[in-house]
């Protein structure tokens, strides 16, 4: 478990490759993971959300948020962990998605991916 954290750090860390590729996998996901997309809802409601995702499939759960609601996504992560699932690791990886504006331009959206797992102990 640990190494694979290690190697996705090595990833991130090595910048636009990566990057680029998870912009495209944020705009190309699968319906079949459990993904919470993080909104402007209360931290509650995410949080009974991850929790009946996890009794789907107990393995993983991904938390995305972009802009505004990173911190919200930071604090559903963080409530689950401490509060009703205990036995979880996380993953975290961050980048950047350009956005079209209505004036033609683009602007930069910080994006953020929790990956919520079950230790490999539970």
């Amino acid at each position: 478990m640990l190494e694979a954290y290690n190697q996705q750090t090595k990833r991130v860390l090595n910048g636009t490759k990566h990057q680029n590729r998870q912009q495209n996998s944020w705009k190309n996901n699968k319906m079949s993971q459990n993904i919470v997309y993080i909104g402007k809802k209360p931290v509650m409601a995410y949080v009974m959300a991850v929790i009946t995702a996890f009794k789907d499939s107990p393995e993983e759960v991904v938390l995305r948020a972009r802009g505004r609601s990173i911190s919200i996504a930071v604090d559903v992560a963080e409530v689950t962990k401490n509060s009703y699932l205990t036995d979880l690791t996380n993953l975290i990886l961050i980048g950047t998605e350009k956005m079209e504006t209505d004036e033609g331009g683009t602007r930069n959206v910080s994006t953020i991916e929790i990956t919520l797992r079950k230790s490999q102990g539970a």
